[in-house]
């Protein structure tokens, strides 16, 4: 699992976004699986692409929630010892 910055997972969503603007992959998305597997023949790079950034959106939210969580806890933790 790869730690993500706040920057680094608004990239990752950037990037994202603009390739489920492409017609291939909001094709693959949005297809039958009989309709994915042409795609994926025809645009194999561009989809395992979509796949990778995907699945490092999702990494990179866990990982900025964590910190948030991790943030919030600590916070906690030194408001109640330095009042």
């Amino acid at each position: 699992m790869h730690a993500f910055s706040s920057e680094d997972a608004h990239k990752v969503r950037e990037q994202l976004t603009e390739l489920e603007k492409d017609a291939l992959v909001k094709g693959w998305i949005n297809g039958d699986d009989a309709t994915r597997k042409v795609l994926e023949n025809v645009g194999k790079d561009k989809i395992n692409l979509y796949r990778d950034l995907k699945g490092q959106a999702t990494e990179a939210k866990v990982s900025v929630e964590t910190e948030n969580q991790l943030y919030n806890h600590l916070t906690l933790f030194f408001s109640r010892y330095l009042r």
